[in-house]
């Protein structure tokens, strides 16, 4: 017996805080309870003998084919059906019989037999491994099945069994065509199983189709069966009592009983097959979660293959799956030597990370319209099946596979059909026979009735998507993260950061990798020694190594790839995926180890993120003639409009970006797509102008509200001097042109499937930009235009990495900043 879900009762304070069970749920099952704890259980050994016989057979298989037999203890011959004879291709070994043989069935029936078949090589399955026998069968054109296998199967085949089954899990009787497969010599006599016992072939098929028999009338309308793992699902606490009842009342009655001690009720969060089942959803067990988390690097083809079963059981909550394991899949192939290269390892990490940082899957809900999105590439096909749950898009599965041959990969079309038509069939048993929503990135899937000429396989898939009902919308590739890119939470800000510091996980995994590590376990074993040249640069706080200079510590890293990749993926993954140099200033500032610098190389080159969305640039050919640099902060800006081409919620549409051409700053404004001329200046007035003051010269384009004369009438208010680029050059203003590019970067990882949120996550991309190193300055743009460095998530990690402040005056602080600005201007003069 398992767990009931409980989406209607709010769990109450418990002394267990695991158990989740409510005051009300107690009180409804308490008379059950009672009831059903004064039967004797005792009772149902009484008449088990005489209880339902289960239908259990074997399966055997003849030349590579697989075919069921009975076996019955009444039948003194062997016999083969017709259809199987010809199925097994042994119709030239078929033999006449010198004279008819009569037999009598078990219902009175004669039934003649005229062929035969000698010496047929049969293979069975045991639970030690296999057995071949060869066995004689007669044909008969009227056996209903494939094989019956009487007396003569088992003198040949003498099964032996073990003894050692102390516990009759599932307790099914045994049926007359099972018995004698079943027992067991001994020299006190001959004994027999009355109930199913471990280890037969077919048996957990046998056990599961009587509980199919059983609870047949209620499956999936409050209970699922899974072998001995009953499911109870329920509305209300009153439903659930009366759903309760009725399956014990039918366990009673087919003489089944159950250990109280691993029943668990009025639950609204179970563990059920690997999964924690809640009201929120649908997540992987945190043990097997724990397990994936630590496990070491494969060390050869086996652990590979064990690695990957493992994950493949939660395939589901991985986006692309398929894409991420596929170097890893690759080793497996028999064809391929082994060897362990940088793009496994990066896999490897990458599965783990997807893994432990998993989305909650909802639970499918029949009354709502599905979503379908899919998007293919070059490597593999992705799929999301979700629903709407509010103003949120809800997965409820993911769906991967790698790309069957390089000619599919090379035709966008075909694999973007070929994406369409795996996911439909993976979700049949969701989408057919209803309406739901299709949403893919590639237009000409509009059209795939109107093409003249298509290929067999085309002709195929376009046959089986037709019956399906689905409305196709466009999605642009740009914005359809939802099934293209790879697993990352948005809301998600770093595996690391506990109550402002490291969970205590980590720390443990700090502390153990310290004793594996030589180079780190050198140096502890030195400043144990009181070495003076190692405590002068190394420090210990808290069973912790930091590497200390000027009084700045930074956490020393041991040689543990999952920690190491961990650190990486809190300075790249979690700050909007910025490029080689803002990672390494970054974690420069907070941890060490040796050769830092060249895993940050290799971990930006190979992260999918960034392959995906980042796009490739290159310089510009011919002589560059850039603009006059600014003489310092305020003076000179950059603006431009940027289309985001979605309406978010709030009716927005274009961002007004701003940029400080001397520090870098940049100001992003949501604004409607209508905005009129007047709009542009009032937001230009309340958030720039207001906190920065008016600058010398404005750079833009022509757009018409900055060519228009209410915009010239107001800069020449203001003292600016517009100074605009020339049509179709847009790189004249590359300052806000880059930025474009900057703010639809970050925007791709943050914003949801359905990306009517853009406008609310401006905030956050304004802030990771503007606390980001700048390459041209050699610093973020916060420090350049606050006068001091703002905090970031990142500093909260180590608390300890904190500089004692140093008591300035405010000359002293004007000096500084002087300082700075002149660095900066020199900076930006370099070539």
């Amino acid at each position: 017996m398992a767990k009931a879900i409980d989406s209607l009762v709010t769990p109450q304070t418990h002394p267990d805080p695991t158990i989740l069970c409510t005051l009300d749920v107690s009180e409804a099952l308490e008379d059950l309870q009672g009831e059903w704890s004064a039967r004797d259980p005792r009772e149902s050994w009484v008449a088990l003998s005489r209880g339902p016989r289960g239908e259990h057979f074997v399966v055997e298989d003849v030349g590579g084919r697989k075919c069921g037999a009975f076996v019955d203890i009444g039948s003194t011959r062997n016999f083969i059906s017709r259809d199987c004879v010809d199925r097994l291709c042994l119709k030239d070994r078929v033999q006449r019989l010198s004279r008819p043989v009569a037999s009598t069935s078990a219902n009175k029936e004669s039934m003649m037999v005229e062929d035969y078949v000698k010496d047929v090589v049969c293979t069975f399955s045991y639970p030690g491994g296999e057995i071949n026998h060869k066995i004689s069968f007669l044909v008969s054109d009227e056996l209903p099945f494939d094989m019956l296998l009487g007396m003569y199967y088992l003198k040949v085949a003498k099964p032996q069994f073990d003894w050692d089954k102390k516990v009759l899990k599932h307790e099914l009787p045994s049926g007359r065509t099972v018995r004698l497969a079943k027992y067991k010599a001994s020299r006190y006599g001959l004994y027999e199983f009355v109930v199913m016992p471990f280890g037969l072939c077919n048996a957990p098929g046998t056990f599961q189709h009587t509980m199919n028999r059983i609870f047949h009338d209620y499956l999936d309308k409050f209970v699922v069966v899974y072998l001995d793992d009953i499911l109870i699902f329920s509305r209300s606490v009153e439903e659930h009592a009366q759903h309760v009842d009725t399956v014990l009342s039918l366990l009673w009655q087919h003489k089944y009983k159950i250990n109280s001690e691993k029943c668990e009720f009025g639950r609204t969060r179970i563990l059920y097959l690997g999964h924690e089942v809640s009201v929120d959803g649908i997540r992987p067990e945190d043990a097997k979660v724990a397990s994936i988390r630590d496990w070491p690097r494969p060390q050869s083809v086996t652990e590979v293959r064990s690695f990957l079963g493992m994950c493949g059981y939660y395939r589901n909550f991985v986006k692309n799956d398929s894409t991420i394991t596929s170097p890893l899949a690759d080793l497996t192939r028999l064809d391929t030597p082994w060897d362990w290269t940088d793009e496994c390892e990066a896999a490897f990490k990458r599965l783990k990370h997807a893994l432990t940082h998993h989305e909650v899957l909802m639970v499918a809900d029949p009354q709502r319209p599905f979503i379908v999105t899919t998007d293919a590439s070059q490597y593999g096909i992705g799929a999301v099946l979700a629903q709407q749950e509010g103003k949120k898009l809800r997965p409820i599965e993911y769906m991967s596979k790698k790309m069957p041959s390089k000619k599919l990969a090379k035709s966008t079309y075909e694999r973007e059909l070929y994406a369409l038509y795996k996911a439909l069939v993976h979700w049949r048993h969701y989408l057919l026979g209803r309406f739901f929503y299709l949403r893919t990135d590639h237009q000409t899937l509009k059209w795939i009735k109107t093409q003249p000429i298509l290929s067999d396989a085309l002709k195929c898939w376009i046959e089986v998507i037709d019956q399906y009902d689905f409305k196709l919308d466009y999605l642009k590739g740009e914005y359809n993260k939802f099934a293209d890119a790879l697993s990352r939470r948005a809301d998600y800000l770093g595996a690391l950061i506990y109550e402002f510091g490291l969970s205590e996980d980590v720390i443990r995994s700090l502390e153990e990798a310290y004793k594996e590590d030589p180079i780190t376990m050198d140096i502890i074993n030195k400043l144990q020694a009181k070495d003076k040249a190692t405590t002068d640069e190394f420090v210990m706080v808290d069973g912790l190594l930091f590497l200390e200079k000027a009084g700045f510590k930074r956490l020393v890293v041991p040689s543990r790839e999952p920690l190491r990749s961990l650190f990486l993926g809190e300075c790249h993954d979690a700050i909007g995926h910025f490029g080689y140099k803002k990672t390494s200033a970054n974690l420069v500032q907070r941890f060490w180890w040796p050769n830092m610098l060249d895993d940050v190389k290799k971990y930006v080159e190979t992260c999918q993120v960034c392959r995906r969305n980042k796009p490739r640039t290159q310089a510009p050919l011919g002589l560059l003639k850039p603009l006059p640099i600014p003489a310092g902060p305020g003076q000179s800006i950059s603006m431009d409009f940027m289309d985001t081409l979605v309406t978010s919620k709030n009716g927005k549409r274009h961002i007004f970006i701003i940029v400080d051409r001397f520090t870098k700053y940049a100001r992003l404004i949501a604004m409607p797509e209508t905005a009129r001329t007047e709009h542009v200046i009032k937001l230009f007035m309340d958030n720039w102008v207001r906190d920065v003051g008016l600058p010398k010269t404005i750079v833009s384009d022509r757009d018409v509200r900055f060519t228009s004369e209410m915009w010239k009438k107001a800069a020449e208010q203001m003292g600016s001097q517009l100074q605009m680029t020339s049509g179709n050059h847009l790189e004249a203003n590359g300052q806000a042109e880059q930025m474009n590019r900057v703010v639809q970067h970050l925007l791709r990882h943050y914003i949801k499937p359905s990306q009517d949120d853009w406008d609310e996550k401006l905030p956050l991309i304004a802030s990771l930009y503007n606390n980001a190193e700048h390459s041209t300055t050699g610093v973020n743009p916060n420090q350049l235009h606050l006068g001091w460095k703002p905090r970031s998530a990142l500093d909260f990690l180590l608390p300890e990495n904190r500089t004692a402040a140093t008591p300035l005056n405010l000359a002293s602080s004007m000096r500084n900043c002087c300082s700075r600005l002149s660095n900066i201007s020199r900076n930006l003069k370099k070539p």
